[in-house]
């Protein structure tokens, strides 16, 4: 098991992995936690990287009752591949997000335990819309979340 110390290691490592890799400005690395006290699904961000800046930041959360159906997507589907992020569902509603970072494609791909999306990768790049390719899936391997179930400071012993 990871300690809290091990985990945040292991994100900042994968997101740099990840940026380099796919050459993309931004990557994330997001909890969804459907069993918030208020019923209500929420979406943190445990990791984030920026490779221009070589910057790491973390613990924001969004409020997903402005994003149903991205959020609705991240329980469906194993990936959201938005060659353009503010046209069509379900990045759309992601629009401010979208244009205060400059994101022109987002490309997300969900993990999963015992069915249900447990965490969300997020690759961005910044500027006009991009094509993604089969190359997302190289990331995977990178991502501490995919060798275990959650950050030691969100498990419930």
């Amino acid at each position: 098991m990871f300690t809290t110390g091990d985990f945040e290691i292991a994100v900042r490592r994968s997101t740099e992995t990840a940026a380099e890799v796919l050459n993309v400005s931004r990557v994330d690395v997001w909890l969804v936690d459907d069993d918030d006290d208020d019923g209500e699904t929420a979406l943190t961000c445990v990791g984030h990287y920026t490779r221009e800046t070589d910057a790491h930041s973390e613990r924001k959360q969004l409020v997903t009752q402005e994003y149903l159906t991205y959020v609705e997507a991240l329980r469906t589907h194993r990936a959201i591949d938005a060659t353009n992020a503010h046209k069509g569902p379900p990045t759309t509603e992601l629009s401010d997000y979208l244009d205060a970072n400059d994101i022109g494609a987002v490309s997300d791909a969900t993990l999963r335990s015992e069915g249900e999306t447990i965490d969300a990768l997020c690759y961005e790049h910044v500027g006009v819309p991009r094509a993604w390719t089969d190359e997302r899936s190289i990331s995977l391997a990178t991502s501490p979340t995919s060798r275990h179930r959650r950050s030691p400071s969100t498990d419930e012993s």
